[in-house]
């Protein structure tokens, strides 16, 4: 799979309340892009979209982390096979 896209965003949670969602439309609806320095104590979601160069397959990884002393403390991974937040892979 080749990376085609890689973006980082905050998540409305912070330190001590995070809370786990699969649904699509959370993300949509709350991811809000990085436009500087990361907060401390704010949870980060890193999303990533893949493409199969033999057969087309496309995949969206969303890895959600809190920064940690420059290490990360990795909560939850979710993968979105169908198209859910390709409204994100478009904005700008």
């Amino acid at each position: 799979m080749d990376t085609t896209f890689q973006r980082i965003y905050t998540l409305p949670m912070t330190v001590g309340h995070y809370r786990a969602h699969k649904n699509p439309a959370y993300y949509l609806e709350n991811l809000r892009r990085v436009s500087g320095e990361l907060m401390p104590g704010v949870y980060v979601c890193e999303l990533t979209a893949y493409r199969c160069p033999d057969c087309g397959r496309r995949v969206v990884r969303l890895c959600i982390y809190l920064p940690v002393r420059g290490n990360r403390k990795f909560e939850d991974t979710y993968e979105f096979t169908h198209g859910e937040l390709d409204e994100l892979l478009r904005q700008p």
